[in-house]
């Protein structure tokens, strides 16, 4: 859905919110029925829930892991 460069990533988790944001640590959760937001340089933001989400950050990047079916692929 998509690719490419934010400022920051945020949503919430079974322990509350939480912000990822550049050179962040190693992190992984599990995000259920809970938007999450991508904040773009331009002051943009996008967000996405999902019923079931694994977000997984490492070395400058983060992955966000969905079923095909939350995104319209089958």
């Amino acid at each position: 859905l998509f690719e490419g460069q934010v400022l920051s990533a945020s949503s919430v988790n079974s322990a509350g919110a939480f912000d990822i944001l550049p050179q962040h640590a190693k992190f992984i959760t599990i995000v259920e029925n809970k938007p999450l937001i991508l904040r773009f340089p331009n002051s943009l933001q996008r967000e996405f829930t999902f019923s079931l989400a694994i977000v997984h950050a490492r070395e400058g990047k983060v992955n966000i892991y969905v079923e095909l079916q939350e995104i319209g692929l089958h």
